[in-house]
């Protein structure tokens, strides 16, 4: 017999994250640190990029600052792990508040999406050459297929939260990366995940993004996009009771990734049924899927709660 579900349409405290994400890899400034280039994947109009700045010396570095120039035609996408800027071809990543200072021995990493072809060049370190020699010709590394074990299968815990549930949050918070299991807050929501009991990721102002296949850069606002990203969470270690789609209310609510509430319908129900999907499909279904949440409770009433009217029903619908 099927349980009902119910909508809960309110300002939760939950865990929101964005989507998106890859990592770097850097060598050097003059004292010992070192900056290197990988390409992490390419699929012929585009490529990801990661630098990774390694403090190799015997003192603490306190801040960096990485150039590079990016190939003639090709534009810097969405980045992560840093802040860039660019003038004309030439790149400058700055580090973040929290990954300026590296103990000797230590690392940081960002990554960059590119649209384009060919491999960056001429990098500095802190003004220094960065030390790890040419930049590299070769391809992209093989990609690995997402895990084919199924996901974790404990019982989630018993009461509080209805089946499926809608969503929506207040503003105001910093932005995390829940794209990368690696990441600082994607191992927080992982080691807690015995009392976790939603993470609404963001799937949009983002730009393209890889999802789980780490085959291409999905679009966003589009089904492909929403299922391919969240099957990282749900194939990394949480539950899919403990997965909720983050999306925009309707027009005005982002810059990017705004879609119809029939797209968020279609990605409910590839994910948990296995149907309406895009060209790219899930490795298994997960019937338990939380639900979704809008960005937010405001712009879904300016927009004539229309998030609210069509996500709401379709919830009671999933298995």
């Amino acid at each position: 017999m099927k349980r009902s579900r119910s909508l809960v349409l309110a300002l939760v405290a939950v865990l929101a994250a964005t989507v998106g994400a890859a990592w770097v890899a850097l060598p050097a400034y003059a004292a010992g640190a070192t900056a290197s280039f990988v390409k992490t994947s390419d699929w012929g109009t585009g490529w990801e990029g990661k630098y990774t700045i390694t403090n190799g010396g015997t003192t603490t570095v306190n801040g960096w600052t990485l150039t590079f120039d990016l190939p003639a035609g090709n534009t810097l996408g969405s980045f992560w792990d840093a802040r860039l800027t660019t003038s004309g071809q030439r790149v400058t990543a700055v580090n973040l508040s929290w990954n300026g200072t590296l103990a000797p021995g230590a690392s940081a990493s960002f990554g960059f999406l590119v649209a384009g072809s060919g491999s960056p060049a001429n990098c500095q370190l802190n003004g220094a050459p960065c030390g790890g020699g040419p930049t590299p010709t070769t391809g992209p590394p093989t990609t690995t297929p997402p895990p084919t074990t199924p996901p974790p299968t404990t019982p989630p815990p018993t009461g509080g939260l209805p089946r499926h549930l809608l969503t929506g949050y207040w503003h105001n918070f910093v932005n995390p990366d829940m794209q990368n299991p690696a990441t600082s807050y994607f191992r927080l929501a992982l080691d807690i995940r015995d009392i976790l009991t939603v993470v609404n990721t963001q799937f949009y102002n983002s730009g393209a993004m890889l999802g789980c296949d780490n085959n291409a850069a999905y679009s966003q606002g589009t089904v492909n996009f929403i299922v391919a990203l969240a099957c990282i969470q749900l194939e990394s270690g949480l539950r899919p009771d403990q997965v909720g789609l983050g999306l925009p209310a309707g027009p005005g609510a982002a810059g990017g990734g705004v879609v119809a509430p029939s797209v968020v319908n279609a990605a409910l129900d590839c994910l948990a049924k296995g149907t309406n999907c895009g060209s790219f499909r899930p490795p298994r279904t997960y019937p338990s899927l939380r639900g979704a949440m809008t960005w937010s409770v405001n712009w879904d009433v300016s927009n004539g709660n229309s998030f609210a009217r069509t996500v709401r029903p379709h919830l009671a619908t999933l298995p």
